[in-house]
């Protein structure tokens, strides 16, 4: 028997949500097998686009690996190449790749490089890395990310028509307007992939040296703007998804959180407790 299968239901405009949910309903009464695809975050969109399949849709959660299944990749597989890690050095690794063994994996080999390893050793050799080291690690694989225009689109915001934006100083002695103060929020420890607007707003309060800080509807309109302008140069790609209606902001791609953070492009320090981590 053949199954119906919608992929990325989320990207879909609510009205047309709305048309395929009364469309699915009807084929559901006829016994027809379905399958929608969505992010996690934007799990309920089907039966919010249609209350009468509330009750009718099993959810299978496939949601980004665990950090402690992340650790496992580099456990693995250095234990393969006969070397040795410690513990603080492979929860790392797993935090900053923010749920994605793709990245994991990279992180791992840049770590053999950064080393010189090249092969496996013959006999057991502990590998670790100093906290410049491991700075070093992550500035090569975030070199490698290509997500520089993604950063800029973010970055520049809309064009402004003659009204200059406000200017905020950073912690650090930067300054910048509301877009580069939600990346900085976005960017800060730790690294996380989905955002409610209440901790956004503390993000970014945090980013700013004074009381003077974007405001809560600002925040909102920012995020609004930026996911509009990433699907209007992007319409099938999606790197960045505000739900205005749960007001969640969510990275949808774990490499574009990891270039934020590491690509020095915010000349903002990352990940400073990972000095006693490695310690």
């Amino acid at each position: 028997q053949q199954v119906v299968f919608i992929d990325d239901f989320h990207y879909i405009d609510r009205e047309t949500q709305r048309e395929i949910a009364q469309s699915l309903k009807e084929a559901l009464f006829r016994g027809v097998p379905l399958c929608v695809a969505l992010v996690p975050h934007r799990s309920e969109d089907i039966e919010r686009a249609n209350s009468d399949l509330r009750g009718r849709v099993t959810h299978i959660d496939m949601d980004y690996w665990e950090t402690s299944e992340l650790e496992l990749i580099a456990e693995r597989g250095f234990n393969k190449m006969n070397i040795d890690t410690s513990d603080g050095l492979r929860e790392i690794l797993a935090l900053e790749s923010a749920g994605s063994p793709h990245l994991m994996q990279k992180l791992c080999v840049e770590v053999c490089r950064v080393n010189n390893i090249n092969s496996t050793f013959e006999q057991t050799k502990h590998v670790d890395l100093d906290y410049d080291s491991l700075v070093d690690v992550f500035r090569r694989t975030a070199d490698n990310t290509r997500h520089g225009d993604t950063f800029d689109i973010l970055d520049t915001g809309p064009k402004t028509r003659g009204k200059k934006r406000n200017t905020y100083d950073f912690i650090g002695g930067n300054d910048g307007d509301v877009y580069r103060c939600l990346i900085r929020a976005i960017a800060a420890d730790p690294p996380k992939l989905t955002f409610k607007y209440n901790e956004l707003k503390s993000r970014t309060e945090q980013q700013c040296v004074s009381n003077e800080a974007p405001r809560g509807r600002q925040i909102m309109e920012t995020c609004e703007q930026m996911d509009g302008l990433l699907r209007e140069k992007w319409s099938n790609e999606r790197y960045l998804d505000w739900d205005q209606t749960r007001e969640i902001l969510a990275i949808t791609d774990p490499y574009l959180l990891f270039y934020i953070r590491w690509s020095e492009r915010l000349n903002m320090e990352v990940g400073k407790e990972y000095q006693k981590k490695l310690s």
